[in-house]
């Protein structure tokens, strides 16, 4: 969803007070179909920041650690920004809460 200025996306995390814009700072890894394999967005204050990526093994393998370098360069992960915590990887997929009950309605 777009967020409401230029250049922002609006990303749900189905928490109701979790309507935040989030910028793209940084997309990469294109793949055979000319798609990024990952992109990378956050808030103006820097924190949070959060990773897409299209395939998990496929970003741990390839481009993990260039995103870490460049979350570093940048001051993503510095104490102020990431209220002294660290970068930390995680499957989003598991996180989803999925309604059978929709899945299986007919439109």
């Amino acid at each position: 969803m777009t967020g409401p200025d230029p250049g922002e996306v609006f990303y749900m995390t189905g928490h109701p007070s979790d309507h935040c814009p989030y910028f793209p700072v940084k997309m990469g890894g294109l793949n055979s179909r000319g798609e990024y394999e990952y992109i990378v967005f956050s808030q103006p204050l820097k924190h949070p920041t959060m990773v897409l990526a299209r395939d998990l093994h496929k970003f741990e393998q390839k481009y993990q650690q260039e995103v870490y370098l460049f979350l570093e360069k940048y001051g993503f992960l510095s104490p102020i920004a990431a209220l002294n915590t660290r970068l930390h990887f995680e499957n989003a997929t598991q996180c989803a809460q999925i309604n059978r009950y929709y899945d299986q309605m007919q439109l």
